[in-house]
């Protein structure tokens, strides 16, 4: 009997420590972190589709608002954005702030990664649209988010102090995905991807999954010399937030300096 309840305890303390581990780290790798003496091995290099997402306007908001409300905003943006990828079969790399990381194909590659990140992305603004409604109703603002989506090569693997080690998805494909984020304000429209991860989603699931995409000029992000092939999501009109007073409307959804979008 002695031994039964230290066997039994002693699975309890293990069920703890994963659920402890699972706070801190994306669910889908608890499995691997409790089960190998060196879950991820050496750094590697594989395509991984990388997901931002992050609230539009967020510090005008935080100057309008309470710490606690602030918090409680975040709080529930965390949690609905990380429901979306858990559902998708992603991996949450991090929260920055208001921004939400994502990659899919982490730790290991499967087949249908890119167009999983497409659909975790349409879920994502789904989900905002619901939550959007309740906040209406208790008085509080509507959120605008906007996504950032790339695929490529990473280097994955564990970087930081022997003591405090975290798992590091790390490559141009991450900067594009973040600068292609960025760019979702001045098109005015909730998603941006490039042309890499649509052509990828197209092969995984066909062309229905590309539902609501149109092809945009290409772009020059941030930090990078050569041009991006981009797509965008048409967003419906009720979403859109009005054009400033006097711009003119053919110029209302492409910021000045921009080239317009393909057809």
């Amino acid at each position: 009997m002695h031994r039964a309840r230290r066997l039994v305890e002693a699975q309890a303390r293990v069920a703890r420590a994963r659920d402890n581990l699972a706070r801190h780290v994306s669910a889908n790798l608890v499995e691997e972190l409790a089960a190998l003496d060196e879950p991820f091995g050496p750094a590697r290099v594989q395509d991984v589709a990388i997901l931002f997402a992050d609230v539009v306007g967020f510090t005008g908001l935080c100057e309008r608002r309470s710490p606690q409300t602030v918090m409680a905003m975040l709080r529930g943006f965390h949690e609905r954005m990380a429901g979306c990828v858990f559902e998708a079969g992603g991996t949450l790399d991090k929260f920055v702030g208001d921004s939400v990381m994502a990659t899919f194909g982490t730790p290991r590659p499967g087949p249908r990664d890119v167009a999983d990140a497409l659909a975790c992305a349409r879920r994502m603004l789904a989900c905002l649209d619901a939550w959007n409604v309740e906040r209406r109703a208790l008085g509080e603002p509507a959120l605008q988010i906007g996504i950032g989506l790339h695929v490529g090569p990473v280097v994955l693997g564990t970087i930081g102090h022997a003591r405090r080690l975290e798992y590091a998805v790390l490559g141009d494909t991450v900067n594009v995905a973040s600068r292609l984020e960025a760019q979702s304000r001045g098109l005015r429209t909730p998603l941006v991807s490039s042309h890499a991860l649509v052509e990828r989603v197209r092969a995984e699931a066909g062309e229905p999954a590309l539902d609501g995409l149109r092809r945009h000029a290409p772009l020059v992000v941030h930090g990078r010399a050569q041009a991006t092939e981009v797509w965008i999501l048409a967003e419906p009109e009720w979403r859109r937030p009005a054009p400033r007073p006097g711009a003119p409307a053919s110029t209302a959804a492409v910021p000045p300096g921009r080239p317009a979008p393909l057809s």
